[in-house]
């Protein structure tokens, strides 16, 4: 059946975005193995966090430069997804240390159980894998976020080539304000969907329980992490791209 699906989705996305879709539907497939192979690296023993910064950086390359191409949209994007990562990055550590969240949750216990007894020794800081976690997690929500919003600008400078730089980038602010409505609630009922089984399997229990348990605590903020990713990256990017377009006009 995943193949059947897998078939299903490039059919469809080749038909309708064609050469821009198979290059969309081969780079996700590149991301799958890329996020394996980064797996397999941690449990080697590599550090976690410099695992996730070096893939999220390479996941925002293939997303925006090999399907979208080197352009001033892309270049603006990236750089505005580097700038987000790096602030994130702090913040989720910070909050991490706040949370005191590591190791496994209750929830998984079934499954460690019938698993074999020496997979559950892991020899892993399991903090560094909750901030690498949080930042893969981040990262498709605010390279969607920072491209939507340069090509807003671009579109709106193609249009009127001669507008200040401040007027583009307010311009761009109001158009990201759209985007950013419609990509939080995303976000939310994304949550929910993966949360709905967990409330339902406690149910009976006191809500400040369930809120405080381990797994409803780390999903919440990888939400709500990718929720401020998306609040900080859209106006970032409007200002890089404003500027990189005015600063160095694109060639006809």
């Amino acid at each position: 059946m995943i193949l059947t699906l897998s078939a299903i989705l490039f059919v469809l996305i080749a038909i309708i975005g064609r050469e821009k879709g198979v290059k969309t539907f081969c780079s996700a497939y590149a991301n799958f193995f890329m996020i394996i192979f980064s797996a397999i690296l941690i449990m080697m023993g590599v550090n976690p966090i410099a695992v996730g910064l070096i893939f999220s950086v390479l996941f925002s390359i293939i997303t925006l430069f090999w399907v979208d191409g080197c352009n001033h949209k892309t270049v603006a994007s990236f750089f505005s997804v580097l700038i987000v990562l790096i602030l994130t990055g702090l913040f989720i550590w910070w909050i991490g240390m706040k949370s005191n969240i590591s190791g496994f949750p209750a929830e998984y216990s079934e499954e460690i159980a019938e698993a074999d007894i020496t997979s559950s020794n892991v020899q892993i800081n399991f903090f560094d894998v909750f901030v690498t976690v949080i930042l893969m997690g981040l990262i498709g929500s605010i390279t969607d976020a920072a491209l939507d919003a340069a090509t807003t600008v671009n579109e709106i400078y193609q249009n009127n080539k001669n507008m200040p730089v401040r007027e583009l980038i307010i311009s761009g602010l109001n158009v990201g304000g759209d985007i950013l409505g419609t990509m939080v609630n995303t976000l939310f009922f994304a949550f929910w969907g993966t949360f709905m089984g967990y409330f339902i399997w406690h149910q009976g229990e006191s809500m400040m329980k369930v809120l405080n348990g381990k797994a409803f605590a780390f999903e919440y903020i990888r939400i709500a992490f990718s929720g401020l990713g998306c609040i900080l990256v859209i106006p970032i990017s409007c200002i890089t791209t404003s500027i990189l377009l005015k600063k160095f006009p694109p060639q006809n």
